[in-house]
């Protein structure tokens, strides 16, 4: 393809094996793509326009390399698919050339679970009693009721880390783990919250909410605590309940308390039908798991990958969502992320035929 002046000018934070198919969606549309990958030799490098081999966890350098390569062309937007660091990332390039996302210290508290639950705290967002420390100590665990969660307040891999935790005797272990695959060095020990997990996928473009999806997470809670995602499914048991009208407020709430202008916005929430949700997560990045690249392709609708970056680069016309087909996407059991282990996608023409097929193929689970 060949450049335009004229054409919008994207970044995208890393161009491994899962930025494969941001970047290619992106240049299918006309975007002048610039990779930012510290391994010039990573997957999709090859399919960008431009690589500046720099970190994604620093912003600076990337931000003075896109001001001296392209002087008189200003990005229009950030694509990022990569959780932790990169959101934070994001912002700051956002920021840097007055690009609408979210303000960088708004980011740095929904990158942390301790900073993200003491805002709830303070702006009656409904979240999961807890406390965090750097260090284990008695008192900590004198204070603690069972069953918890102990986690890292910042991991840079998905549920790497997180033990649910029984025993008084289990969690000096648990601590330690979550201490190591704490990218701050501090850890959360949070009250276990019965539920289902839901997840609510929407895009903000220029301060306005759209919800693209309702889906349900499907773990396994495995003997030594710890949890392994199974499946996503879509559409959620709660999509069509008087349940999905309080997902859709707390999403709604949670773009306005932390000032999110353009972003995509991912919340992962534990609900019990009737009840409250309970915030668990905000994802700020473009989501994983297979979601983007299988499960919603499968289940119908319009081009969501395309519709989402589309929605980042310019103000776009609402998007015309039609009843999901029930659909889920299982994964293997293998320690490693979902996105490389392999996978098989299940389809069913209601949500309980669905619910069925999952445990059918992944067998009856503990949920934890």
């Amino acid at each position: 393809m060949a450049e335009s002046s004229a054409a919008p000018l994207v970044v995208c934070l890393a161009a491994g094996p899962s930025q494969k198919p941001v970047i290619s969606k992106a240049r299918n549309l006309g975007f002048i793509v610039v990779g930012v990958d510290q391994n010039p030799e990573a997957a999709a490098t090859s399919l960008c326009h431009h690589i500046l081999p720099l970190s994604t966890h620093e912003a600076g350098p990337i931000i003075e390399a896109l001001k001296s390569k392209f002087p008189d062309q200003t990005p229009s937007a950030v694509l990022n698919r990569s959780s932790g660091p990169p959101v934070a990332t994001c912002a700051a390039i956002c920021e840097a050339f007055g690009l609408p996302c979210l303000p960088y210290t708004r980011a740095l508290q929904c990158l942390n679970k301790d900073l993200l639950r003491q805002e709830c705290d303070l702006k009656g967002i409904a979240t999961v009693k807890h406390f965090s420390s750097a260090s284990f100590s008695s008192e900590i665990a004198a204070e603690i009721s069972f069953p918890c969660v102990v986690k890292p307040a910042l991991s840079l891999v998905g549920k790497q880390g997180i033990r649910v935790v029984s025993r008084k005797e289990e969690l000096r272990s648990a601590f330690d783990l979550a201490k190591k695959t704490s990218h701050t060095g501090q850890v959360v020990i949070e009250d276990y919250v019965p539920g289902k997990d839901v997840s609510i996928i929407a895009v903000v473009n220029h301060g306005k909410v759209e919800i693209l999806a309702l889906l349900d997470e499907i773990n396994e809670l495995k003997s030594d605590g710890s949890i392994c995602g199974r499946a996503m499914a879509v559409p959620s048991v709660f999509s069509g309940t008087p349940d999905e009208k309080s997902l859709h407020e707390l999403v709604e709430k949670i773009a306005v308390i932390f000032e999110v202008q353009h972003s995509a916005l991912l919340v992962s929430c534990r609900l019990v039908a009737g009840n409250n949700p309970v915030l668990i997560e905000i994802h700020l990045d473009m989501g994983g798991d297979l979601i983007l690249d299988h499960l919603l392709p499968a289940a119908g609708n319009p081009d969501i990958l395309e519709c989402m970056i589309n929605s980042l680069v310019k103000p776009t016309a609402p998007i015309s969502l039609s009843p999901w087909i029930p659909t889920a996407v299982v994964f293997g059991t293998a320690a490693e992320l979902n996105t490389r282990q392999p996978h098989q996608i299940l389809q069913s023409s209601t949500i309980a035929g669905l619910s069925e097929l999952i445990i059918k193929t992944t067998g009856e689970m503990s949920r934890p």
